[in-house]
């Protein structure tokens, strides 16, 4: 069936027409103007998908010269293709391999918030590449590149009207986005961490004891609900790095009932709420010793803290130098150990001036063995982060590390139309 062409789309038909050289382009009247790539089971494929905003439920009109063939609408679409719901065979023509197509595309919203909803157990400075770097709380706004204000907002208790445009979450299972969810290494670790002030830590005993009984068959007790894998350095997640001390819960036994001051109590503390079942296991681990354990939040002046770290590709020696700091803040009475932590910070200073990867992690590679031996500091495990973005939310990625880069998000205007949320 033709149609008489009117004006105005014989204008937008001409200069699809004229730049013919290129296969596609993104025109200012929300419209995408491409070839058909080919013609199967009576529907079209379009060499443009998601990266321009080619969604499904997006209407289109095929253009042959100065008539339009048919119209119709987007089924399914992809990074760099789209398919159209099926057609009718006889409005289709075969010989018009020339045929140009107009695909309406939603406008780019970039004044509205958009809300990022934040697992309350994850450590979101960790896990999200911001614009302010100095924000310290979920409620704090950051801003995309467009404009767009961002609300990282933690659950439907803080204020927010539990509208979310995207999820970021450690479990495993949950709402569900659909197809668009990403699934990545977290750029964090949890580690088990002795305080140097204290005379039960004085040979890292404690800490030693409760590693030799943590393996991979607890890592469901840590973290429950998510996806872990245990993680056994501090500075890289090398497949080929093995644990320093096996799992052996016999010795781990051995070495409190050999301690010299053995104590009765002690405080543990978890040091973000995330990490509240961890510090729990390691209590019900020490309270089969007999030893009476305190639970207790963000206290870094505890006997045993359990930690979040950074773990990043792009700054390995960012978790050592983490947790450095952490253990240098108290004095310790041990002169082994404060030899141990002199020879920490010049390993350090020496992997960051390092000229070559291998000097720097030859450095960074003593650094972690001398946490582990000489100061009873043990790495634990690494969850999965699963980023879930809305139909609205577009251009979400992951950065080299696993942080959702916020400045580059995008939120369209209006959802896809002309479906039931099935783009996912």
């Amino acid at each position: 069936m033709r149609h008489s062409y009117s004006l105005l789309p014989r204008f937008i038909a001409l200069v699809a027409v004229l730049v013919g050289g290129c296969l596609c382009l993104r025109t200012n009247a929300g419209t995408v103007s491409c070839g058909v790539l080919q013609r199967q089971l009576d529907r079209l494929y379009f060499p443009r998908g998601e990266e321009s905003l080619v969604l499904p439920g997006a209407a289109f009109t095929l253009i042959c010269g100065n008539d339009t063939i048919t119209a119709g609408y987007i089924e399914w679409s992809r990074p760099g293709i789209s398919v159209s719901r099926p057609l009718l065979p006889e409005l289709v023509r075969d010989s018009c391999a020339g045929a140009t197509v107009l695909i309406s595309t939603p406008d780019i919203d970039s004044t509205s918030a958009i809300n990022l909803q934040i697992d309350p157990r994850l450590p979101w400075n960790y896990a999200l590449v911001t614009t302010d770097s100095t924000a310290d709380s979920l409620g704090e706004w950051q801003h995309t590149g467009a404009g767009n204000p961002v609300q990282m907002v933690g659950d439907e208790g803080d204020g927010s009207d539990g509208r979310a445009d995207g999820e970021v979450t450690l479990q495993s299972s949950g709402r569900d986005y659909g197809r668009r969810d990403m699934t990545i290494p977290a750029p964090y670790i949890a580690a088990l961490v002795p305080n140097l002030g204290k005379r039960m830590n004085s040979q890292g005993f404690l800490t030693t004891s409760a590693y030799y009984r943590f393996g991979d068959i607890h890592l469901p007790y840590v973290l429950p609900e998510s996806e872990l894998r245990r993680q056994d350095r501090f500075d890289r997640g090398d497949s080929a790095d093995v644990r320093l001390y096996p799992y052996d819960p016999e010795r781990g036994r051995g070495l409190i009932a050999n301690m010299p001051d053995r104590p009765q109590i002690i405080r543990l503390s978890y040091l973000h709420p995330g990490l509240e079942a961890a510090a729990r296991f390691f209590a019900d681990v020490f309270a089969r010793d007999r030893i009476k354990v305190e639970v207790v939040a963000m206290d870094t002046t505890a006997d045993v803290m359990v930690a979040w770290l950074p773990f990043l590709v792009s700054d390995p020696s960012a978790g050592l130098q983490q947790l450095y700091g952490l253990m240098s803040r108290t004095e310790t009475a041990q002169p082994a150990q404060k030899e141990a932590l002199l020879l920490i910070e010049q390993y350090l200073r020496l992997a960051r001036n390092a000229t070559s990867t291998d000097a720097r992690d030859y450095y960074l590679n003593l650094v972690d063995r001398s946490f582990k031996e000489d100061l009873g500091a043990f790495p634990l495990f690494r969850p999965f982060e699963r980023i879930a973005p809305s139909a609205r939310l577009r251009n979400v990625r992951a950065d080299v590390d696993g942080r959702l880069v916020v400045s580059e998000l995008i939120l369209l205007s209006y959802p896809p139309a002309n479906t039931p949320g099935s783009d996912e």
